[in-house]
């Protein structure tokens, strides 16, 4: 008699509920019964879910280059690993590859929810966007669908999309909402006589259904991604009636929109579009840019959460996190994972805070080793070396490390008129100022680059460019190099926090 066989049912779902997602995935030859559990009963996934939301090896954060120029799609996976005595010890980045490819070579990240990623194979550009791509990458599978755009002249529309859990299909089935906004050339506004056209697809019936005409849209929603919390898919979005910045929603259940007003003062007049909704705790949260002071250069990011769904006055400021480095131009908030982290994007420097324990390391989108910022759980600085800047290229740098010490990537000139030249620093006494040293000055072979991205120092002393898109390769040790050729369009990526999760859109990957 088969062992399982003697096992009950209940137990069985018990003990598998607890492993890993990608141990699951290889359990799916092993067993028939076990497939059908894994795969078709829906109790079963969201139990996993729920087990593994917070796990730190079960979230993690996805880079994907909006554009590829030869035929390997490959994006950048980073996630927190654990040493031997279950604490966080370092960062982890590895390569995995898109399983589609798109008709015009674009990818693009729409939203995402429970671990499935919703993209389109259009620019950022793109008013209209007929095909959409769902991918869930910790079980490797996808699954396309078309849509129909309603008729019309196409050149007045534009095109917004959601995703969240179907509250109609017991919680366990995704759905995407779709909302064509209309221009009124006369009003100068998306508010005119033509309402918005709105549909639902449903995950479990692998089909579109249209919202009836009378359910207002009361929003002009974001192109940014989506938060899905209370049943609800939350847009940033301007008001439509009081023209000011609110959070638009969409209730999965009922189907119907809504808005929310944000925290009263919470804004910098200055940066003040910076902001995004996002989930902490199991609660409607936003992330705001703002400044210390108004004459002050430096920024600060402040978490409001609402404490009860829909009541304005329960906003609370939770957190009020400075931004340590004075000179960052763009500050976009990434989000907040699952087990509390906040990822914001400093100029292409990615910082990861742990809201917990409050502490924040900056790292970069493709996996470089991340340097602790935190000391004692207060923010602290460190000032780079003297005369390290050229003036023309001052903001083509990044911390990085080398050899186990804290390193800095510059490009700079020779001399104004002359070629660029990427500088690494070294710094040998971790915070003494004056132990920074010079150690490489690396000529920079193409001269007409208009775009020069330091990406970091891998763990073997290989330097790595990004020039115009061009991937530069340069062994430290050996002071040889070379170009590997596109692997994507200049500074143009989509982020994303996800988290693993067994929502099966087609066959798996083995």
């Amino acid at each position: 008699m088969v062992l399982s066989a003697l096992i009950p049912d209940e137990l069985i779902m018990d003990i598998l509920s607890r492993l890993p997602v990608q141990s699951l995935v290889k359990f799916l030859c092993v067993n028939k019964s076990w497939r059908s559990l894994i795969t078709d009963d829906p109790a079963f996934k969201a139990l996993n879910f729920h087990l593994h939301s917070s796990d730190t090896n079960s979230n993690y954060l996805i880079t994907i280059p909006n554009e590829f120029s030869s035929e390997t799609r490959l994006c950048t996976v980073i996630f927190r690993n654990n040493n031997n005595n279950g604490e966080v010890s370092n960062f982890v980045a590895k390569e995995i590859e898109i399983p589609f490819r798109t008709p015009t070579h674009f990818y693009r990240v729409l939203c995402s929810c429970n671990g499935v990623v919703c993209m389109s194979g259009c620019g950022i550009y793109t008013n209209i966007i007929d095909s959409l791509y769902l991918w869930n990458p910790s079980v490797r599978n996808f699954k396309m669908i078309g849509s129909c755009t309603p008729p019309g002249d196409t050149n007045i529309m534009i095109t917004r999309h959601g995703i969240g859990v179907d509250h109609r299909d017991h919680d366990v089935f995704l759905l995407i909402i779709r909302i064509i906004f209309y221009y009124d050339v006369y009003e100068g506004t998306y508010n005119g006589e033509k309402k918005p056209y709105t549909e639902v697809y449903s995950l479990n019936t692998n089909s579109w259904s249209r919202i009836h005409e009378s359910v207002v849209v009361p929003c002009l929603a974001s192109d940014q991604p989506t938060a899905f919390v209370n049943g609800a898919i939350h847009w940033k979005a301007l008001s439509f009636s009081s023209r000011r910045c609110v959070i638009m929603y969409f209730n999965t259940s009922e189907r119907v929109f809504g808005e929310i007003r944000l925290p009263v003062n919470a804004f910098d007049s200055i940066v003040g579009n910076q902001w995004r909704p996002t989930v902490f705790k199991g609660l409607l949260a936003v992330i705001v840019i703002s400044r210390v002071f108004p004459a002050s250069r430096k920024k600060i990011c402040d978490i409001w959460i609402m404490n009860e769904y829909g009541v304005v006055k329960s906003w609370t400021k939770r957190f009020a996190i400075p931004i340590t480095l004075e000179d960052t131009l763009f500050v976009r908030p990434l989000g907040i994972t699952k087990n509390d982290q906040l990822l914001l994007d400093l100029d292409g420097k990615l910082l990861w805070y742990d809201l917990d324990c409050q502490q924040g390391w900056i790292l970069g989108f493709h996996g470089v080793q991340a340097v602790n910022i935190i000391g004692s759980r207060e923010f602290g600085e460190i000032r780079l070396p003297v005369n390290c800047f050229d003036h023309m290229v001052r903001l083509h740098w990044r911390v990085t490390v080398f050899k186990g010490l804290l390193a800095l990537i510059v490009i700079s000139r020779i001399h104004p008129a002359s070629r660029k030249i990427c500088d690494i620093w070294i710094m040998k006494e971790y915070g003494v100022v004056e132990s920074w040293t010079k150690r490489f000055a690396i000529p920079i072979p193409l001269e007409d680059t208009l775009f020069d991205r330091p990406l970091g120092i891998t763990k073997n002393d290989q330097l790595l460019q990004d020039l115009d898109g061009m991937l530069l390769w340069y062994d430290l040790d050996g002071e040889q190099g070379g170009i590997l050729g596109f692997y994507g369009v200049q500074g143009s990526f989509d982020v994303d926090t996800l988290t693993d999760s067994l929502y099966l859109l087609g066959p798996t990957r083995e």
